[in-house]
Order: structure tokens, then sequence, then C-alpha cells
């Protein structure tokens, strides 16, 4: 099961894929292990940020943007290229209804203390995969807008 089926299930199930486990197995064949991070985990980072996204949507019951960020983390491995895509998408950093719009905008299931303390740690984590997007020159034309604006809110205290 893929982690885009997963629903509700915890984020810990999340899997690294059997193509990536062949890729490190041939390059400690070929003697290259200290360039494992390098050759498979480029965006090592940026997956954490994924993930830890991922648990947040699904503490707050918002199984629409955990099933986004699911997708995202499967294709990381499965399909760069449509990783990418994704990730550049205006389902992740468009306007009314992306996920940098709407996630995390209310949740049912925690105190307001608890959601404001997990919205800074989604906006910390998107700002992060922004960043990481910048340096290396794939994004959308709204995602300096969203990282810029999750930084001021962080530094306000929102």
């Amino acid at each position: 099961m893929g982690t885009a089926q997963l629903g509700a299930a915890s984020h810990d199930s999340i899997r690294p894929s059997r193509q990536s486990g062949i890729m490190r197995r041939a390059a400690l064949l070929a003697g290259v292990e200290e360039c494992w991070p390098i050759v498979v985990g480029q965006h090592e980072v940026m997956i954490e940020q994924l993930r830890q996204i991922h648990a947040l949507c699904l503490k707050h019951e918002d199984h629409g943007a955990a099933r986004l960020v699911a997708r995202l983390i499967d294709l990381r491995d499965e399909s760069p290229d449509e990783f990418w895509d994704l990730l550049t998408s205006n389902s992740v950093w468009g306007g009314a209804g992306s996920l940098a719009d709407q996630c995390l905008v209310e949740s049912g299931v925690h105190q307001e203390s608890e959601l404001k303390q997990d919205r800074r740690v989604l906006w910390r984590a998107l700002a992060e995969i922004a960043r990481e997007m910048v340096s290396v020159g794939r994004v959308n034309e709204r995602t300096e807008f969203w990282a810029s604006a999750f930084r001021k809110w962080l530094r306000e205290g929102l």
C-alpha cells in the first residue's frame, strides 16, 4: 500500500521505496557509501519536512492535505519528475485551497493553543521546503510569496 492510500494511518508507516534500497546496495558495492546521502538522499531535509507536515495533517484530521503530502513523499523515489511537478504546483503553493493557504486553518479535534503551535511548525516546514526549492531553482511563482509570509508570521509570533 502506498502512502497516498494511508488515510489516517501513521506517518511512521512511510517507508523508502524498493528502488532506493537497490540503489543504496549498488553504491555500497561500488564503494561509494559516503556518497549515498548525496546520490540518493539529495532532498532528505525536504522529505523530513514533508513527513512532519503529513503527521500534522493527520493529527488535525486534514485528510485531503495528508493525501497530497503522502503522494509527494511517495513520488520522491518513484518518479522525481512527477515529484517536482506536484511540489511546484498550485495544489501546494497556489491561492485558495492550496496546501500553503488552507493547511491547519482550523482543527475540530485540538485546542486553539495547540493548533497555533502546530501551525507554526507547519509554517517553518513549508519555509524550509521553499528554501530548498529556491536553492535548486525549482519553484512555483507563489513559493517565495508564501515563504516570506510564513517567515514574517513566525517573527511576529502569530
